[in-house]
C-alpha cells in the first residue's frame, strides 16, 4: 500500500478500536480483504470471457504477478508482495467460482449442490428482467 493511503488506514483502524472494533481486525488484515474484494469482478469477468473456472483464476494470479513484478521493477516507493498475490488470486478464484455457481443455478446444470468447477461454461443470453423478477 502507498505510504499515504497507509498512515490514514492506521488512523481510521486506531479510531475504530476506540470504538468497539475488535483488535484483531488490523492493517494486515484489512489489506488482505481489500485485495481479495479487489480481484473478484475480475475473477468473473475473466471466468465469463474463458467459459471455464480454472482459467478465470489463473488469470488472476497471472494478472497479479505482473502487477507485482511492475511494482518491484518500476515503482520504488511501493512494496511488491508474494502475499497480495495470493490475495488477488484467491479474490479471483472466488468470482471464477461465483460465476461457475451462477451459471449452474441458471442453466440447472448444478447436480447435488455441487457445480461442475472445470467445465465448460456457457453465459445466459436470454436473462430478462420483469415486474415478477428474473426468468
Amino acid at each position: 500500500m502507498d505510504r499515504p493511503a497507509a498512515g490514514g488506514l492506521k488512523a481510521t483502524l486506531e479510531w475504530l478500536h476506540q470504538h468497539g472494533l475488535p483488535q484483531a481486525i488490523g492493517y494486515n488484515q484489512v489489506e488482505f480483504s481489500a485485495n481479495v474484494a479487489m480481484f473478484i469482478p475480475m475473477g468473473i469477468i475473466a471466468a465469463a470471457y474463458f467459459k471455464n473456472v480454472l482459467l478465470g483464476a489463473l488469470a488472476g494470479a497471472f494478472a497479479s504477478s505482473l502487477i507485482e513484478l511492475s511494482q518491484a521493477l518500476f515503482l520504488p516507493a511501493r512494496y511488491a508482495s508474494g502475499l497480495d498475490v495470493v490475495a488477488n488470486t484467491l479474490g479471483a478464484a472466488i468470482g471464477a467460482a461465483a460465476y461457475c455457481l451462477f451459471v449452474a443455478a441458471y442453466t440447472g446444470r448444478m447436480t447435488a449442490g455441487t457445480p461442475p468447477l472445470n467445465a465448460e461454461l456457457s453465459a445466459p443470453s436470454d436473462l430478462q428482467l420483469d415486474r415478477s423478477g428474473v426468468r
